[in-house]
């Protein structure tokens, strides 16, 4: 290899974005689109095999390391962006080996630098659709970081199931879809044999995906797969078995098969999205729209009240509802949850809390005393000799309550209440769930 294009590769493996743009020119129509003879229908080939071997091995690293986390287990990451710059190179390394500059005109590339941006590109791309799609519903923070939190072994099973049967899929799909046009570009076919034949491979990929979903279906049944992902396993696949066309649209440079526009609510994050958690909540780190929120990110609505309202109006301190036990209540975190929801009050008949009922909560009635001056309750108006609740906090109090008070989960608008994010909203029909 020259030192310049040692020197380009360099920048390709660190300096390429995820995304659609790719380097090449206007594709052709498919009647016009290949024989292009033996040479530059073999370097064809090795772009087509080198596009879809580098995705599939940085999937299959990612795999490696995401799913020890589901369980609590930890991931040398370090290790593993080693590992992913190293499978870049070897489809860069590949398409060199099999491509010259000669073979870059007929295929619509203006050198062989561009061929191998568009390689380096589709595998970045498909590596963030394929995560933030297949693991999303465990994904913390940021999805550039590919971070994830340790969830209970079932939804863990589901995931996994999931991310193998995406693997298949893609593998056979890309495989499908990719061998008509491996033909077509060595090959004098006739344009409706091309057509055809491309239409084939698309029907042999769709099959597919039916037959992928039975599978799936088996581990993890359609009703535990949807509360999970909020969205049918057909979706999901839809979406896995399109980065086919993606493959395809990168590096064969036709107007048959391209790369489908980016869908903001899929759930998958695609080229020009800087996040996509499948749902029209604003609460949470992804807005609607698909852009980033920044806001301090919460696990739950009990967590947020446990942070805005417990420890952030000092009702948690030593003095008070903390070591002290003012009124025999703990509400530091950790135990105020049990301390309170069901329990009932030291004081006349209502419980601390009622789940789904404020008004026979003593707790909400008494901050309500303080911030609204509610006059029919008996008692001291909550938080004593420290300053009460604003509307919007103790309207998030009352919402969570109303929604049955549970510890997991999150309650539509609290997050906008009280200016933090959260995942997607229970559904309040819902059974709770356990402490």
């Amino acid at each position: 290899m020259s030192p310049r294009a040692a020197a380009v590769i360099a920048v390709l493996l660190v300096g390429v974005g995820a995304g659609g743009a790719w380097a090449h020119g206007t594709p052709l129509p498919l009647a016009e689109w290949g024989d292009f003879g033996a040479e530059a229908g073999r370097c064809q080939r090795a772009l087509g095999q080198a596009a879809t071997q580098c995705a599939l091995d940085v999937w299959a690293l990612r795999r490696a390391c995401i799913e020890p986390q589901l369980r609590g287990e930890s991931c040398d990451a370090n290790a593993v962006t080693r590992a992913v710059r190293a499978a870049r190179q070897r489809a860069l390394d590949r398409v060199d080996a099999f491509c010259s500059e000669v073979d870059m005109t007929p295929l619509r590339f203006i050198d062989r630098q561009e061929a191998l941006a568009d390689v380096t590109s589709i595998c970045r791309q498909l590596e963030r659709e394929l995560v933030t799609a297949v693991y999303g519903p465990a994904l913390v923070g940021s999805s550039a970081d590919y971070v994830v939190g340790a969830v209970a072994p079932a939804r863990a099973a589901c995931l996994e199931a999931a991310a193998a049967r995406a693997s298949e899929l893609l593998r056979f799909a890309a495989r499908e879809q990719r061998a008509p046009y491996d033909r077509i570009a060595g090959q004098a076919i006739a344009p409706e044999g091309k057509l055809a034949a491309v239409a084939r491979g698309a029907q042999r990929a769709q099959r597919a995906r039916v037959s992928v979903a039975a599978r799936l279906a088996a581990t993890c049944d359609a009703d535990a797969f949807s509360a999970l992902y909020g969205r049918p396993i057909a979706q999901l696949l839809d979406a896995v078995g399109s980065r086919a066309d993606c493959l395809v649209g990168g590096v064969y440079v036709q107007d048959r098969t391209r790369c489908p526009a980016p869908v903001c609510g899929n759930g998958m994050e695609e080229a020009g999205e800087e996040c996509d958690d499948g749902n029209a909540n604003d609460d949470d780190t992804c807005r609607a729209d698909c852009t980033r929120t920044d806001c301090p990110v919460y696990a739950s609505t009990f967590d947020l009240i446990q942070d805005a309202v417990f420890d952030g109006h000092g009702c948690s301190d030593d003095r008070c509802h903390g070591e002290a036990r003012a009124g025999d209540l703990d509400l530091r975190i950790g135990v105020s949850y049990d301390e309170t929801v069901g329990v009932p009050s030291a004081v006349g008949p209502l419980a601390r809390i009622e789940p789904g009922d404020p008004e026979r909560s003593r707790l909400w009635l008494l901050l309500a005393k303080a911030t609204v001056g509610r006059s029919d309750v008996a008692g001291r108006a909550m938080p004593i000799d420290l300053p009460a609740l604003s509307p919007d906090e103790l309207e998030a109090v009352r919402l969570w309550i109303a929604a049955g008070a549970r510890s997991s989960g999150s309650v539509a608008g609290t997050g906008a209440l009280l200016k933090a994010c959260l995942p997607a909203p229970i559904d309040p029909t819902a059974p709770a769930q356990p402490r």
